[in-house]
């Protein structure tokens, strides 16, 4: 955590480092620091790992008992994964690949 907070404090506080602070935070059980770090990755609209942000954010909510949010996020996450995009064409190429 210490390494990421440094990151962000030195500039680098793109959607991805909040995104992966968001995930540390989320794995120590700190639900509503980790919501604040998605929503930053999402205020700031990243080309890559769209719906992802999104769907760690449902997560969290689930985890804190915010039902109507959660499912919110999930449908976007839907809506997102649904789009032409670079982040789409990995996952589905990889799905694909996997057999999945």
């Amino acid at each position: 955590m210490k390494y990421f907070d440094l990151a962000i404090e030195n500039g680098y506080n793109d959607s991805e480092a909040f995104l992966l602070r968001g995930s540390c935070l989320t794995d120590l059980g700190f639900y509503f620091d980790a919501l604040e770090d998605y929503d930053r990755a999402i205020q700031k609209h990243p080309r890559k790992d769209i719906a992802d942000n999104f769907y760690m954010r449902s997560l969290n909510k689930k985890s804190i008992f915010v039902f109507d949010g959660s499912i919110a996020d999930l449908k976007e996450t839907i809506r997102l994964s649904k789009l032409d995009n670079e982040d789409d064409a990995y996952w589905n190429n990889y799905a694909k690949k996997e057999g999945l």
